[in-house]
């Protein structure tokens, strides 16, 4: 995250490995060939988005009594999917991957509080896709974080869980490609002021 009085600008990534573990995944069954198999996803995407801060207002009494700020949030979620089903044995691998993009508006709200309001909870949301990459796409986060001051520049580090949904579908037949999942874990966040 990078801000600049009112205005932020926010390039996020995530990235993650699930390869299979244990043994392979057992084929068999009723119709089915007996085949293992192993299987490996990777899923990424990159947030391009920005912010404007509508207003902070003071909660409190005093200069060091909590504030409440609110930013709506508009931008790009870009996602790349990949998959490889290796069987075992003589058939080749089964490879698969998907880039789409999806626009996104949502909200950020921040109550800053403590001592010289270093503290900070924020709750962050979003909703996309409309039909543009996915059908939906929706996006919550809650962090807790710490401000400080460093050679005239602030930062921002933040901890937190996040949960982000994805309804995509494309093509059809032994060609169509669905990805429906919900996927949420714990985050961390760093953030520069200039």
């Amino acid at each position: 995250m990078i801000f600049n009085g009112q205005w932020t600008v926010l390039k996020q990534e995530e990235n993650s490995l699930q390869p299979s573990d244990g043994p392979p995944f057992p084929g068999g069954g009723p119709g089915s060939f007996p085949i293992e198999f192993d299987l490996k996803s990777n899923m990424g995407f990159f947030e391009f988005l920005g912010a404007y801060r509508l207003g902070t207002w003071d909660l409190g009494s005093g200069a060091s009594g909590p504030t409440l700020t609110f930013e709506p949030v508009v931008g790009l979620r870009v996602n790349h999917m990949r998959m490889k089903l290796s069987p075992n044995g003589n058939l080749d691998d089964v490879r698969q991957s998907k880039t789409w993009v999806d626009p996104i508006l949502g909200g950020r709200l921040q109550l800053a509080f403590g001592p010289e309001r270093h503290w900070r909870f924020k709750a962050l949301g979003d909703v996309g896709g409309f039909g543009a990459g996915s059908d939906l796409a929706w996006n919550i986060a809650g962090l807790l974080g710490y401000e400080w001051r460093f050679k005239r520049h602030d930062f921002d580090l933040s901890l937190g869980i996040r949960a982000l949904s994805i309804d995509y579908e494309d093509g059809s037949g032994s060609k169509k490609f669905e990805w429906d999942v919900i996927q949420w874990g714990p985050v961390l966040a760093l953030g520069f002021k200039f």
